[in-house]
């Protein structure tokens, strides 16, 4: 097991910021084009496809994420050239015009809006049916969607856009137990690790007076609550898409190499890496180390096939690709550069 190296840290260090904002933006944007009344008649019609037409969940709005992953994608493959030897005879440049290098990109970028937006539409039916289990009207549930115009701003803060189907079920969750009034609800709010702690006095006062804590207080919990579980799933998401970009654009880099005459394949071994903490899948731990020819594709214990952690481009589930932290180790033989 391994650390990622520093030297690829770096590169998520200067990526991932990239990516998260383009992804915090991009529902931001979505939230703030909203036109709450139309939104709220939806709701009143009982007509999720209204609802989903009137959020306007537009894959453009994903457009700056796509270009912030090419961008990492891009700066690995260039960057990975730099570990040519001074002496090299062929001065040999990353083409990110290059058919392969384009299409796994736009692929890439596709795939994840896809994959976002149909996790998004679920977080929103979920988000309805619970306003309706709860007895809350059309305008509290479009509020608890779209989140609050905040006064200073003048932009929508919490709610569940951006949010997987999960996490808005855990918003709603929190909610029920801050308007409970249960004790045992108050306390087991409590133990939420994103909650905004600064109010934990009041939900604690509330516990020992058996008071409700006040409508405009909750609203502010429950928003704050909402906005970190965003936050947070930014971060996972751009280090982890991020890593994904970094993996590809790396082996990219090397497929270039060889093809343009900077190095001889079979002088090209790739090894796997697993991060080897307790968030590790259990078959990427047992992946650890495996070490083939470059082109060749890592074989996960159950018998999927990964070019490179991240991958699922022969196939390989969710279930081995999603939040993979792993990485490839390259091994290169210089001596086997041509005109070297």
């Amino acid at each position: 097991m391994s650390k990622i190296p520093l030297f690829l840290e770096a590169q998520l260090e200067k990526n991932s910021p990239l990516v998260r904002d383009a992804f915090l933006n991009a529902f931001q944007d979505i939230k703030d084009s909203v036109v709450l009344a139309n939104l709220v008649d939806a709701l009143e019609r009982g007509r999720i496809d209204l609802v989903l037409e009137t959020l306007n969940l537009d894959p453009a709005f994903m457009d700056e994420i796509g270009d912030a992953l090419r961008a990492a994608y891009a700066g690995a493959g260039r960057a990975i050239m730099t570990g040519l030897p001074a002496s090299a005879a062929l001065v040999i440049r990353f083409d990110g015009r290059n058919p392969r290098a384009e299409t796994w990109a736009s692929q890439r970028s596709s795939n994840f809006v896809t994959e976002i937006l149909n996790d998004q539409r679920e977080a929103i039916r979920r988000t309805v049916s619970a306003g309706i289990a709860a007895g809350r009207g059309p305008r509290q549930t479009a509020l608890e969607i779209v989140g609050r115009i905040n006064k200073a701003t003048g932009k929508r803060e919490g709610g569940t856009i951006g949010l997987t189907s999960q996490q808005s079920g855990f918003v709603s969750n929190a909610r029920n137990q801050l308007t409970s009034g249960s004790e045992a609800d108050l306390r087991q709010y409590l133990t939420r690790e994103l909650r905004d702690r600064r109010y934990d006095g009041s939900v604690r006062r509330a516990i020992d007076t058996g008071r409700p804590i006040p409508a405009k207080q909750l609203e502010s919990m429950v928003t704050s609550y909402s906005n970190r579980m965003l936050k947070h799933r930014g971060d996972v998401v751009a280090r982890t898409e991020t890593l994904t970009a970094l993996n590809a654009g790396r082996r990219e880099g090397l497929e270039q190499l060889v093809e343009r005459g900077g190095i001889q394949r079979d002088k090209i071994k790739k090894v796997w890496r697993a991060t080897g903490d307790a968030r590790t899948r259990d078959t990427h731990s047992m992946m650890n180390g495996q070490q083939l020819e470059s082109s060749m594709p890592f074989t996960t214990p159950t018998g999927f096939r990964l070019l490179f952690p991240g991958d699922s481009s022969l196939g390989a589930p969710p279930q081995e690709t999603i939040q993979c932290r792993c990485w490839v180790e390259y091994k290169i033989d210089y001596l086997g550069m041509i005109n070297g």
